[in-house]
């Protein structure tokens, strides 16, 4: 074990442990919304009988949509069909004998799979009073084959630590998945640390690694003889004290999804948590060796797999030259003598932003505050609203940075962010020895590799392109690539072996899932030698109706025509059999003339993006 120090006015430090990674940073792409999802529940201590640990699931959409919860390999969980509603949550209880993990390095059959018709998003909660915390689930298609571990442990907690093990756990989606566990610490199951072990895995099967020590750091990569698989994987500790205060009391459950290595970036904003004194823990773990990380006027240099630990209460902008991990962790209630306990989220890197999320807060009756984060660049503050408010009073500059953080006061319940651009945000909860925490949402691009969308006039519009437009693929990556495998989404698939641009021209309107997948050829799917990035694409034309009367007397004048439609676009107004006299965005006017069973009055519809319409046309018999 290495052990370093690094003195900040606001910080001291340890550091740990190993690993390896390769990745650079392109783009923008995939978000935590989705149709499908899978999800594991660690083992948080239960000593009371009394007091039972609940899982939950919380599922939130912008558009009703039906879906189902699922055990594939639970014979005696009976599915769960649902609805879900705007603005509506649906929360959905999971059995806990079923799906919590019990003991370290043992196979489950403990993985939980929700399906959905429409896009949703998805937060799961591991609970009981005094024990509980919530993460965003991320969706099947942004899972990755390689990770490295954010997890917690330090000593002073209750029973001498018996029951406050650091743990992770990996969920298998599809059969034949083995993976390689590199640990940076010894596991309960024997294991040692820094030596690789394997384990393989059928859909739906759980595996947890629990230590008397921290796992952060450990990488987890799937195998090239199981065929590059991904998987997911959560991580966090059983039930423990965060701060290393001395303290008796403050104990809590950390739970967490972590993200693939590939979508981890270099530029980060860390906003101190808020109603806390004398700050947070801040984990910075590194992917790569000789990994240079500086914040706050000061600079360090790991290796892969280590990290670096300080206590911060400050507005904390930080650059990384190679991609890194950072976790946020809120310290223990009576490290500063107010409400709150301990939980983890994961921090999204600047690269990674979203453009809109409707998200949870979970009403729990004993938290007495909810509060939430947003980042975003300081041109964007009088673009995002925050359930249909603005809220750019709420902002504040980021010192040294063109960014702006807010830090919002509000309740339990669904909340809707949007934004013109782009912006990051987290919500959490304190109460009495309570709480929880966790990402609203995020994007999850691959940064390793992008695959770049153009029409032929050289636009990139940032999600549709209008139909009949021929669409220009264009990887982008660092790494030269032997192979690259296009799935565009309709039926077509391609494979070329240079990274010359494909061209395609889609035949119908409708929204395609582009997967891009490359390899060096070598087998590994370690170390950037395996990469799949994808894209959505709208491909979209404008729709609209024509409404008013469709028969009229010889001569009739100021007859209204209105245009129904699901989006506002321009439009040009034609008639036949008579004169348009004025017109509006949505509206004309006509005057009709002498009898013509053919007459009509016609439009063009143009958005945004320069799509236009085929001819719109409502027959007027006069």
């Amino acid at each position: 074990m290495k052990i370093h120090l690094w003195s900040l006015s606001f910080a001291a430090v340890i550091i740990f442990m190993t690993g390896l990674l390769s990745q650079q940073a392109h783009s923008q792409g995939l978000s935590t919304e989705g149709k499908d999802f899978w999800v594991g529940y660690m083992t948080n201590w239960n000593p009371n009988l009394n007091n039972p640990v609940i899982l939950e699931l919380y599922i939130s959409a912008d558009d009703t949509t039906s879906g189902t919860v699922i055990m594939p390999r639970q014979p005696l969980f009976t599915p769960v069909n649902f609805t879900v509603y705007p603005n509506v949550t649906k929360r959905i209880a999971i059995p806990t004998n079923l799906a919590m993990a019990s003991g370290t390095n043992l196979i489950e059959n403990k993985g939980v799979h929700i399906i959905t018709d429409k896009n949703v998003s998805v937060y799961a909660m591991n609970k009981r009073q005094y024990s509980a915390d919530m993460t965003v689930v991320l969706p099947t298609y942004s899972l990755g084959s390689d990770y490295f571990v954010l997890s917690h442990w330090e000593d002073g907690n209750r029973n001498g630590n018996a029951n406050s093990d650091a743990e992770f756990m990996i969920v298998a989606i599809t059969d034949s998945t083995e993976v390689e566990i590199v640990p940076t610490v010894e596991t309960k199951g024997g294991n040692p640390a820094g030596v690789p072990f394997r384990v393989k895995l059928q859909k739906g099967q759980t595996y947890q690694v629990r230590a008397v020590g921290d796992l952060t750091g450990t990488r987890i990569t799937t195998t090239a003889t199981a065929g590059c698989n991904s998987f997911a994987v959560f991580s966090g500790n059983m039930y423990t004290q965060v701060g290393e205060c001395n303290v008796r009391n403050g104990h809590d459950h950390l739970y967490a999804q972590m993200y693939p290595t590939n979508t981890l970036g270099k530029n980060f904003i860390i906003v101190p948590l808020e109603n806390r004194y004398n700050g947070d823990i801040i984990k910075f773990l590194a992917t790569q060796d000789s990994t240079t990380i500086t914040a706050g006027g000061q600079s360090i240099q790991l290796d892969a797999g280590e990290f670096l630990k300080i206590l911060n209460d400050k507005v904390l902008s930080v650059h990384a030259d190679k991609p890194i991990a950072i976790g946020q962790y809120s310290r223990t209630m009576d490290c500063d003598g107010t409400l709150g306990d301990p939980f983890l989220i994961p921090i999204s890197p600047n690269e990674q932003m979203l453009k809109k999320i409707t998200f949870n807060a979970p009403s729990i009756a004993t938290l007495e505050n909810y509060s939430l984060t947003i980042i975003t660049k300081t041109s964007e503050i009088g673009n995002i609203t925050f359930d249909g408010s603005l809220i750019s009073n709420y902002f504040a500059p980021v010192p040294g940075t063109d960014y702006s953080y807010a830090r919002i006061n509000t309740t339990g319940g669904n909340h809707t962010i949007k934004s013109g651009n782009r912006f990051i945000a987290y919500v959490y909860g304190f109460g009495h020895n309570e709480s929880f925490g966790y990402a609203t949402g995020a994007s999850l691009a691959n940064l390793n590799v992008d695959v770049v969308i153009k029409n032929k006039t050289g636009q990139s519009p940032l999600d549709s392109l209008c139909l009949g437009t021929e669409i220009k693929f264009t990887p982008v990556a660092d790494t030269v690539f032997k192979v690259y495998e296009y799935d565009l989404g309709d039926g077509h698939q391609l494979v070329r072996h240079d990274n010359s641009p494909v061209f395609h021209k889609y035949a119908s309107t409708g929204e395609y899932l582009i997967t891009m997948k490359v390899s060096t050829g070598t087998g590994d799917c370690s170390s950037g030698n395996e990469e799949t990035t994808l894209k959505w694409i709208r491909v979209i034309t404008p729709e609209a109706t024509i409404l008013g009367p469709r028969s009229v007397c010889p001569n009739t004048t100021g007859v209204s025509y209105e245009i129904e439609a699901p989006h506002p676009d321009t439009y040009r107004w034609f008639v036949k059999g008579g004169l348009i006299t004025a017109t509006t965005d949505t509206s004309a006017t006509v005057d009709w003339k002498e009898t013509d069973m053919n007459a009509k009055i016609q439009v063009l519809a143009t958005n945004r993006y320069g799509c236009i319409s085929d001819t719109i046309t409502h027959p007027v018999r006069i």
